[in-house]
This record gives C-alpha cells, sequence and structure tokens, in this order.
C-alpha cells in the first residue's frame, strides 16, 4: 500500500483541464473539440477517482458499471475504464493503488466481478486479476466472405441514434462471458471522439427500433481501407449474415476490414480461401491474417455469488479452496473489502456453494484469485492452470475438475 497517497472524487471544474494534458500525453487526446468533447462524456459516465502530485490531478481510475454473464446470470460487474497516469506520475505505484481502491470502492457497492482492458500482460495480476481466453480478430477482404451482398440498403446512424444502438447493443445475443455496459453514454463519447466512423443497420424491431448495426472506422489512411469493426450487434444468425452482406458491399472499393471472432464463431468459417488471401498479400498493407491476443483480465470480489451463478448437475464436485489475494497489499488496513482471500469450503453441482471454512475430509486446491477466476469463468481447465498459473492440487482433483468442471468458453464480446 503506498501510504503517501490521497485520492479523491473527481471535480469537473477542477479538474477537466489536468485530464486533457494526461490525456494528451499518453497520447490518447488530439487537442482538438471533439475529442475534448468526447472526454467529457467520458468523465460524465464513469465515476472517476483521482490522485494529485504537485497540486493537481496527475493520476485517475475510472469505472462503468455493466454486468458479466455467467451461464444464465448476469452478474454486477465494476468495468474499469481506464487507469491513466501524466509523466510525473509514472512508476510511483500511485496508479496500482488507486485502481485496488476502486476496484475495492465498488466490491463494497455490489460488483461480483471486475474487469479491465490491459496494456500488457502482468501488471494487473498483482490486484489479482486474470487473464481473460485468448481472443482472435482477423482482417478480411469483403470480396472473399462466404455470404450475399446485402438485399437491401442499410440505413445511417449518427449520434443521435446513440441511446438507441446503446439499447440494440444491449439487447445482443447472449453468451456466457459476455459484458454489458450500463451507461448509454458510452456509445456516444465513442462515435463523438472517432469523427470518422460511421455506422450502419437496420430498424426491424418492435416500434421501428434498431434491431442490428455494425460500426466502422478506418483503420488506416485512404479509401481501400483498412477498416476496424469496433461494435457489432445481432441477435440472430440471418442478422448477422445480412451485416457481413453490407460489408461484402462495400468490398469494390475496400480491400480490407479488421473484425473479431463473433461470439465464438470462427471467422475463418466464412471467409472463402483464406489461405490463398494470406499468400496473396503477405507482407502488404491489407495482408489478410488472424491474430490470437488476450486484452482484457477478470477477477472475482465476491466468491459465493460468483459460484452460486455456476450449475452444473452431475458434477458433484467439492473441495477445499486456500484462495489467495495481492490485492489486500495494495488497501488499508480498514477497507471495508479487502479481497476474497482465505479458506472456503467449495461445491459445484446443479446448486454450487463458497463458504468460508475447511472439511478435513475434503481435498484442497491452492489458487491466488487470478487463477481461480480464469478456471471459474472456464477461460482454462485445471490442468492447465496447474502448469501455467498459480493453481496447486492433489492429481485426483484436477482430473476431476478437469473432466466435470465444463463450462462454454467465455466471450467477452466488448472492448474497454
Amino acid at each position: 500500500m503506498n501510504s503517501n497517497m490521497e485520492s479523491r472524487d473527481f471535480d469537473p471544474g477542477r479538474d477537466a483541464d489536468a485530464m486533457c494534458r494526461i490525456w494528451r500525453e499518453i497520447g490518447w487526446l488530439e487537442d482538438k473539440k471533439s475529442h475534448r468533447e468526447s472526454l467529457s462524456l467520458y468523465l460524465e459516465a464513469c465515476r472517476t477517482r483521482v490522485c494529485e502530485v504537485h497540486g493537481e490531478a496527475e493520476i485517475a481510475v475510472s469505472t462503468l458499471p455493466g454486468t458479466m454473464r455467467v451461464l444464465d446470470q448476469e452478474l454486477p460487474l465494476s468495468v474499469v475504464a481506464g487507469v491513466y497516469a501524466g509523466r510525473v506520475g509514472r512508476q510511483q505505484g500511485h496508479a496500482t493503488t488507486l485502481t485496488a481502491e476502486c476496484v475495492a470502492r465498488d466490491a463494497v457497492e455490489g460488483a461480483a466481478v471486475s474487469t479491465l482492458g490491459i496494456f500488457d500482460s502482468g501488471f494487473y495480476d498483482r490486484l489479482g486479476f486474470g487473464l481473460a481466453p485468448l481472443g482472435r480478430s482477423a482482417t478480411i477482404d469483403p470480396r472473399s466472405l462466404k455470404v450475399p451482398r446485402a438485399t437491401r440498403p442499410p440505413l445511417r446512424f449518427g449520434l443521435d441514434d446513440a441511446e438507441a444502438l446503446h439499447a440494440c447493443h444491449l439487447a445482443r445475443r447472449p453468451i456466457h462471458g459476455q459484458v454489458k455496459i450500463s451507461d448509454a453514454r458510452r456509445i456516444r463519447y465513442e462515435m463523438n471522439f472517432n469523427e470518422e466512423a460511421f455506422v450502419l443497420g437496420y430498424r426491424d424491431g418492435s416500434d421501428d427500433a434498431i434491431s442490428h448495426f455494425i460500426a466502422l472506422s478506418p483503420d488506416g489512411k485512404g479509401e481501400h481501407g483498412p477498416y476496424l469493426v469496433w461494435i457489432i450487434s445481432w441477435s440472430t444468425r440471418e442478422q448477422f449474415l445480412e451485416l457481413l452482406g453490407v460489408l461484402k458491399s462495400l468490398g469494390d472499393q475496400v480491400h480490407g476490414f479488421r473484425i473479431q471472432d463473433q461470439q465464438g464463431i470462427s471467422m475463418q468459417d466464412l471467409v472463402d480461401r483464406p489461405f490463398t488471401w494470406y499468400r496473396v498479400t503477405r507482407d502488404s498493407p491489407f495482408q489478410k491474417r488472424t491474430l490470437a491476443l488476450s486484452s482484457m483480465q477478470n477477477r472475482i470480489c465476491d466468491l459465493p455469488r460468483c459460484v452460486e451463478a455456476v450449475s452444473l448437475p452431475g458434477a458433484d464436485l467439492a473441495f477445499n479452496l486456500q484462495l489467495s489475494d495481492p490485492i489486500a497489499d495494495h488497501l488499508p488496513g480498514d477497507s471495508a473489502w479487502r479481497g476474497v482471500g482465505g479458506d472456503w469450503i467449495v461445491r459445484f453441482d446443479a446448486t454450487s456453494s463458497a463458504r468460508p471454512g475447511r472439511d478435513d475430509d475434503l481435498p484442497t486446491l491452492e489458487a491466488d484469485v487470478g487463477a481461480f477466476t480464469r478456471l471459474w469463468l472456464g477461460g482454462q481447465p485445471a490442468g492447465n492452470l496447474s502448469i501455467s498459473a498459480n493453481l496447486r492440487g492433489p492429481a485426483e482433483l484436477i482430473d476431476a475438475l478437469d473432466r466435470r468442471y465444463l463450462l462454454p468458453t467465455p466471450r467477452i464480446d466488448d472492448n474497454y
């Protein structure tokens, strides 16, 4: 714990200029009206704490409320939307301590899980965050899509449609691991920030509601792209294929777009001759390739609530869990929440539970909260985590978890 750090809530009148300076120093903000307006919207939507250096805000952490879907349950979620420090606030431990404080505050107020996007692996391990599963993104030539071109022209959507777009995004096809951010201003500030972004879609919902849409922005210069697909929302197979048909209709001019695998659906299944495209475009600005990276991390904040969300009829798993939680080292002694470390008795079955204690008749699993979060969410099996992460237990228990703790691969189909 950095005992010299004093934090406070963000004050728009006092801290707005400092926030602009911090974001410019990081390289996230250009000195233009749309970027300043977007930062203001972002700070209005987020709950932000700041730490001062030399009398002005220099480090800040922003969180947003949301939910994470675990099987058929929606758990309350704290999204750490931003951790940022100006040039004179680096490498002093303030950002780590401030992030721990914000995670603890949101946990006290009911967040069962916390999630964040990462600049690299390892840094947030010290706060108990564990890597999310690999996410795949592919660069694809629209002409290679194995779908028909859209047979009806899409509608254009703009800033005035932000709330309707947000409602459509919340109503998208549900999948395990899905993150939903509650505040509609999130889409508005992202659209406003990127002046070149455009949104195409359809109003097939009741009362002319937006039913499915795709949001793109240039990922390069020039008329030929490539474009980045930064949001795509749909609920049915037909809607998804129609949006891909919209992309295909741009193929007479645009030579590439970058898109993440959608809700566990491999984009390679939808591309004609993907290896040929890769060979033909190798080393070009429009190289067609697939990248796999884990750019997010998650952690459990309320162990009983998270375990109770997992219903696995027939799993019949019971064990002691000796759980360590490093976030406690970055919180003050009087913090109302100090992580989830300690001894627990965990049971996974049709009705699952976690309660404090120890049963000498049960085997014991030892893990840090980051590794156990990865196991709990279904991102990695116990056998793999016992090799690559801080998770240990008797071979019989590890084998039983591998065979009977079977969840779909979680898909965090959002960016933050």
